[in-house]
């Protein structure tokens, strides 16, 4: 079983509130992380620096078999595989910004999707494949953007002043669920894909991130600081029925992210980093039985293979 780093690298500071691996004011975290199960659940993606600089690997479920997919002197981050499991997209920064590239895995040939001025990140297949969600700032600020699987055809999705980023595709490929700064905190949002209408779910004084769909369409999770401290939340997809999963407990200073359904949509995943050691844990639906999947601080946290389709990819 490979060692695989669950964690986070600090705040863009062109994004209040924005977390990311990718350091870019302090260089790049060292380690193993980024992990994404394919499709079929038999493989996983990440990243690893252990051959330098952040490269993506894939191995079997249990740890075995891994192999490294990408060969550049720059950095790659966020692998996701497509609905097929023959391709990933994730980001590379190798001309000079970070750019979405894909890699067909039968001939590990590359294919840059994004030329356009300003970086590019966050690259998620719709499920039917035909599309990649991502987040850009080539207009100034950070939107949410759709384009064609091959890179064709980019349009803008949402159009504001303020930062919308982290966005995730609703089952059904109709929506996409995102976070908004447009009110001065982040609040979730859904924007329709075919007419770019917007309805805005969440309500609070404080911060709510990171929207993760249940396999059903029907619930959204998200992370919130409105009770004071990093929480995990559920509601329903037209924001009613709030229902807190998680208490922090003593330490108000934890931090929680990436939140994500098990495939039967009954157990939910996420990590919590709690004075810097992070740790992947795992809740039923309505909150009750917490249990801390990992032991060990975040140089050396293990992605179990047991916990289900657990996409922690995103970024925190």
């Amino acid at each position: 079983m490979t060692s695989v780093v669950i964690g986070c690298n600090g705040l863009r500071a062109d994004r209040p509130g924005d977390h990311d691996y990718i350091d870019q004011g302090e260089g790049i975290q060292t380690g193993e992380r980024d992990p994404a199960w394919s499709p079929d659940g038999k493989q996983v993606v990440f990243v690893s620096t252990r051959d330098g600089n952040p490269e993506i690997y894939v191995m079997a479920a249990d740890g075995t078999k891994q192999q490294r997919l990408t060969r550049s002197e720059s950095n790659e981050a966020h692998p996701m595989w497509s609905p097929n499991g023959r391709q990933l997209v994730y980001i590379s920064n190798r001309t000079g910004r970070w750019d979405i590239y894909i890699m067909r895995l039968d001939d590990k040939e590359e294919f840059r999707l994004t030329e356009e001025k300003g970086d590019n990140d966050l690259p998620m297949w719709s499920p039917d494949g035909r599309r990649i969600a991502f987040e850009s700032n080539r207009d100034g600020n950070w939107e949410i953007y759709v384009m064609g699987g091959d890179g064709s055809n980019p349009w803008r999705l949402t159009k504001h002043n303020a930062s919308d980023s982290n966005p995730t595709w609703s089952p059904d490929g109709r929506n996409i669920a995102y976070a908004s700064r447009r009110e001065g905190n982040d609040e979730i949002y859904i924007v329709s894909v075919e007419n770019g209408g917007e309805n805005r779910l969440t309500h609070s004084s404080g911060d709510d991130n990171l929207p993760a769909w249940s396999p059903d369409g029907r619930e959204i999770l998200f992370i919130s600081n409105r009770d004071g401290g990093d929480e995990l939340y559920r509601m329903n997809v037209d924001g009613s029925h709030l229902i807190r999963l998680t208490q922090t407990g003593k330490h108000r200073s934890e931090r929680k992210w990436h939140p994500s359904y098990s495939p039967d949509g009954q157990t939910v995943t996420f990590v919590v980093n709690d004075r810097g050691q992070s740790h992947l844990w795992r809740v039923n639906r309505n909150g009750q039985n917490p249990m801390q999947l990992t032991q060990h601080s975040v140089e050396h946290t293990h992605f179990r293979a047991s916990i289900g389709s657990a996409q922690i990819g995103s970024r925190p």
